[in-house]
């Protein structure tokens, strides 16, 4: 019996050990509070996103899990009820998974149909990541289409608001559809990734 209850506490123990827990990084909203009343500040540490009181969609708090010290972005939408026509944005595209090592495979499995953009969001890839081989991202600004091409880091794909950039011009941030192709010069060729990919542009800070 005592060995049992030895084992049952080590166990919960180990449980509590493995937890995940985020700190605070930063907060777009003065005003956002958890629901016990206190305010979201930097350096908070916190169970997960619905310790927090939500009252706007685009309300976001940028962690790190303390555990695999990868950051994470928590944001109001998926805790406050659109309604109407703005429900429009939250609607997921299915799609068939892809399988295999084929470079299809590995395109398919480097973008989802969905993004929440603060600062920058790095993107994993097993595809070669170099000044010949790289992604664009293309959308639609008005009647104009945009292509910009995605810069990467340590073997990640980085999508920021470097995407808005036109020559001097800094297009004003806003909710976009990309369509991504992988460009690899060594072999002269673009090869179409995924479209219909919903960015939905956080404000870094809400009035």
């Amino acid at each position: 019996m005592k060995k049992l209850l030895i084992i049952v506490v080590l166990s919960l123990w180990a449980n509590f050990i493995v937890a995940d827990s985020y700190k605070v990084l930063y907060v777009n909203d003065a005003n956002l509070t958890y629901k016990d009343g206190r305010k979201v500040q930097k350096g908070d540490v916190i169970p997960d996103a619905s310790s927090i009181k939500w009252e706007k969609a685009k309300q976001a708090v940028k962690v790190i899990n303390q555990s695999t010290k990868r950051q994470a972005l928590f944001t109001g939408r998926n805790y406050v009820r659109p309604e109407g026509a703005d429900a429009l944005v939250y609607i997921k595209h299915a799609s068939t998974q892809a399988s295999g090592n084929s470079i299809h495979a590995k395109l398919y499995n480097t973008f989802k149909s969905q993004y929440e953009l603060l600062d920058s969001i790095e993107v994993p890839t097993d595809l070669e990541l170099s000044d010949d081989c790289y992604f664009t991202a293309a959308y639609m600004y008005g009647d104009t289409k945009i292509v910009n091409r995605l810069n990467y880091k340590n073997g990640d794909v980085i999508i920021d608001k470097s995407i808005f950039h036109v020559g001097d011009k800094v297009l004003e941030p806003r909710d976009v559809t990309l369509s991504i192709e992988y460009v690899n010069r060594k072999e002269n060729k673009n090869v179409y990734v995924r479209d219909k990919i919903e960015l939905l542009v956080i404000p870094e800070t809400l009035e």
